[in-house]
């Protein structure tokens, strides 16, 4: 009798354990459906994005450079124009170019070369953790990457996610030891982004330290990798005449701590290897410690940190350069799946709690907040309406994308991004005064009230040695007098945008447009720009001056 009840409990507890491994499959189940269609959703998002949305100020300049090419096989800024290298996305700009000479919009072509590419890195990272592949599994791993805030930056128009799966197909092959492909796909990187070479010059020295055949393991990456980067080099520095791109001259133009460190880019580092930390640390246990996964640590996410560390990060637009602490990380973690016992859920959890709890959530949503709700800018519409009425002139500004390429004038950067007069030295007010343009654009920013354009009362204030916005900003305002220049202002963002923000008439980000009196399609300029809320001098600085009161009234009302 006693053994019939121990054969009757035992054949109980294992229905309930039965029970409860079916239940928690079904919960994994349910988990894995709706991260698929969360992925699904990601994917139709990117690839939809250039029907409702703006692309991105920088991301502009780039397609212009693809569009030039199409047109006249040069990579110019200005069509037919001198040879300058401000698009350092070399491959990828070569890809939208030859995508436009079959009719495709650069914006379209680089949105579905980023949704691919955001399936392509979840393959890899498959592969790497040696699971067989599933389609379910594929869009969910999608989805999760696409919680990064650099989603914003790909919604934008820029490679980011391409990034993303050169860094993971370079690591794959390190992991796999296969040399070869190895250097190709580092070759693919770099020249996909020169700053790959953070990522693929440390992988490479660990290869060949680990290696016992180093001197056919250097031959490999000599004759795949360095050979042909040095040609490249040689024949851009040939055909630009520039020995570094001037992205490169700009970006490194600025003061820094011990002569290495950016404050501010070593802060936005900071707030990406924090989390990623507590991942690793979740996802490894004591495996952290070993010293394959040490190494994967120096390589993916230390040595490109301490790299982007050293330059100004100016066009850094949802910290789009950081999405290798991102994919890194995911790298990381794949490669010590095989084996492992702790279930995906609790991994995926994990992350999905660090996401809420860190810095990304917020900086996510503010990304993608941004982008949706902004739709078509009102810089993008003031440019489109400018070239819809045939005017067509040149232009100086301080922001080389949206309103140079969307109007398609002949275009000088005073920033020094794509004009190499200026990328060694900013402009002083007599350099804009001899520029002559029909039409100058000032983006204040957040260094010079808007007021400033108004008022003209400024100098050229700026320092051959030091490059800073607020004395690029002064210098254009002082190099577009009252006597040869009207000014008008209007809003940067979309009337949408600013009505979710609760931004009243007068107040947030305004773009300062000097027109010159005597181009000859001045009148019309003027009144496409009064068309999309410019406002005269005068009138801004009454609503101005409103908004103030306003706010003191609150004040002294709290």
């Amino acid at each position: 009798m006693l053994e019939a009840q121990d054969h009757s409990g035992a054949e109980r507890s294992e229905t309930d354990s039965s029970s409860a491994r079916d239940g928690a499959h079904g919960i994994a189940y349910a988990a894995g459906v709706i991260g698929a269609l969360a992925g699904i959703v990601a994917l139709a998002l990117l690839v939809s994005a250039p029907a409702f949305l703006s692309p991105s100020e920088d991301a502009t300049i780039l397609f212009r450079y693809s569009e030039n090419f199409a047109r006249s096989f040069r990579i110019s800024y200005n069509l037919n124009g001198p040879r300058t290298e401000g698009a350092t996305d070399f491959l990828f700009m070569i890809a939208l170019g030859l995508l436009n000479i079959a009719h495709v919009p650069p914006f379209v072509s680089s949105c579905v070369l980023n949704a691919i590419a955001l399936l392509a890195t979840s393959v890899i990272l498959q592969r790497i953790s040696g699971a067989p592949l599933s389609l379910m599994k594929t869009l969910w791993i999608s989805a999760l990457l696409f919680l990064a805030p650099q989603a914003a930056a790909a919604l934008g128009g820029f490679s980011v996610f391409l990034v993303g799966a050169g860094i993971a197909l370079t690591a794959y092959y390190y992991l796999q030891r296969d040399d070869r492909r190895m250097g190709l796909s580092g070759l693919f990187l770099c020249l996909l982004r020169p700053d790959g070479l953070l990522i693929t010059g440390p992988l490479m020295a660990l290869r060949l330290a680990a290696s016992s055949e180093r001197s056919r393991v250097a031959l490999t990456y000599l004759v795949l990798f360095i050979l042909p980067g040095l040609a490249f080099f040689v024949w851009r520095a040939l055909y630009f005449s520039e020995l570094m791109p001037l992205p490169y001259l700009v970006k490194s133009d600025t003061p820094r701590i011990l002569g290495l460190i950016v404050a501010s880019s070593a802060s936005r580092a900071a707030s990406y290897l924090l989390p990623m930390a507590t991942i690793l640390c979740v996802a490894l246990g004591d495996r952290l410690r070993e010293r394959r996964n040490l190494e994967l640590i120096a390589a993916l996410l230390l040595f490109p940190a301490a790299g982007y560390c050293y330059f100004r990060l100016d066009q850094n637009v949802a910290d789009r350069f950081f999405f290798f602490a991102i994919i890194g990380t995911a790298v990381i973690v794949a490669a010590n799946r095989s084996g492992r016992t702790n279930s995906s859920a609790i991994l995926i959890i994990s992350g999905l709690l660090v996401f809420g709890c860190s810095m990304l959530a917020p900086k996510w949503w503010s990304g993608i907040r941004a982008g949706l709700l902004g739709s078509r800018s009102n810089v993008h519409e003031i440019a489109a309406d400018i070239r819809k009425h045939h005017l067509f002139g040149r232009m100086a500004v301080t922001e080389a994308g949206q309103i140079a390429y969307y109007t398609g004038w002949e275009t000088t950067d005073l920033w020094g991004l794509n004009t190499p007069e200026f990328a060694r030295h900013l402009p002083r007010a007599t350099d804009v005064d001899r520029i002559g343009a029909d039409l100058v654009v000032v983006h204040p920013s957040d260094d010079v009230d808007p007021r400033a354009c108004v008022e003209r009362a400024v100098k050229s204030t700026a320092r051959i040695d030091r490059r800073d916005w607020a004395s690029l900003v002064t210098n254009a305002i002082a190099g577009s007098p009252p006597d040869r220049y009207d000014v008008l202002l209007a809003p940067s963002d979309s009337d949408r945008l600013r009505r979710a923000d609760d931004l009243a008439v007068g107040s947030g980000d305004y773009l300062c447009f000097f027109v010159r009196k005597q181009y000859p399609g001045a009148r019309a300029l003027l009144e496409i720009l009064k068309r999309h809320g410019a406002v005269d001098g005068a009138d801004f600085m009454k609503m101005r001056k409103d908004e103030n009161e306003d706010e003191d009234e609150e004040d002294s009302g709290l």
